[in-house]
């Protein structure tokens, strides 16, 4: 019995030519393993997802916390807050003043209207707009000949 069983496994062949195989198609176990594909290439979607946004919130976070911690910035805040609150007036009394009076007091932010005429002579040189065409009445009827 043995000898048949190693003869069922060896393919046929005849007249010194294999026979094509003639077992019949296996689609369940190729349907199970095209299941099994997507289903782990939609996890592995998932899981790498996953991974980057971690990823990419923990670098962000590194970098929010250097730049906090950065000297250069300590240092350029610093000089900023200086010339803010060195200047001609200190920037709280500016402030201050700005909501008392309004814009019109300060000659540096005060409205002015410009000079630049581009705008308007841009506009001059457009074509006139024309009259909407009218329909001409019939003569016969002495109504629209649309």
């Amino acid at each position: 019995m043995s000898d048949e069983h190693e003869e069922s496994h060896q393919p046929a062949i005849r007249d010194g030519k294999p026979l094509p195989d003639d077992s019949p198609p296996q689609n369940t176990l190729i349907f199970v393993y095209a299941m099994l594909a997507v289903a782990s290439l939609v996890g592995l979607k998932f899981v790498f997802d996953s991974f980057l946004e971690s990823s990419r919130r923990e670098t962000r976070a590194g970098h929010l916390e250097e730049s906090r911690s950065s000297e250069a910035l300590a240092e350029h805040r610093d000089e900023v807050r200086e010339a803010l609150e060195g200047g001609e007036m200190p920037i709280d009394r500016a402030i201050t003043q700005l909501a008392e009076r309004g814009r019109g007091a300060f000659p540096q932010v005060r409205p002015y209207a410009s000079g630049d005429r581009g705008a308007r002579e841009g506009w001059n040189r457009r074509a006139p707009a024309q009259a909407p065409l009218t329909p001409e009445p019939d003569e016969a009827t002495g109504g629209s000949t649309r």
